[in-house]
C-alpha cells in the first residue's frame, strides 16, 4: 500500500501533470463499471492520470475520493474541472516517475 503523498510530492506531480492532456473525460453518468475498468487499465500503463470532468463541481468533488478508493490511487491535485491522480506502478522496472526526496 502506498503511503500518503506529501505536499512537495504533490507539487512535483502537479508540475508533471501540466504537460499532460486529459486521459479521460468523466461525464454525468459518473463512476460506471466501464469507466472504472478503463481507469484500472490506464493505471497499468501510466502512473499519472489527468481526468477532465464534464459534470457539476459538487458531483466532481464527490467523485474524487471514490476514484481514489476504487483505483487505489491518490489525488495529486485538482484545478477547475481537471484532476490529477497518481498510482505508483508495483513493478520497479516499469515505474516512470521518481518522487523527489525532502532533501531535493
Amino acid at each position: 500500500m502506498q503511503t500518503e503523498l506529501k505536499g512537495f510530492e504533490k507539487a512535483h506531480l502537479r508540475g508533471l501533470g501540466i504537460r499532460l492532456q486529459p486521459h479521460l473525460k468523466i461525464g454525468k453518468k459518473g463512476l460506471t463499471p466501464e469507466l472504472l475498468s478503463e481507469l484500472r487499465y490506464l493505471f497499468e500503463h501510466n502512473e499519472l492520470l489527468k481526468l477532465k470532468f464534464v459534470c457539476e463541481r459538487e458531483e466532481m468533488k464527490a467523485l474524487l475520493p471514490q476514484i481514489s478508493d476504487k483505483t487505489t490511487s491518490q489525488l495529486a491535485g485538482s484545478v477547475g474541472r481537471t484532476a490529477l491522480f497518481y498510482k505508483e506502478n508495483s513493478d520497479p522496472e516499469v515505474q516512470s516517475i521518481s518522487l523527489p526526496s525532502r532533501e531535493a
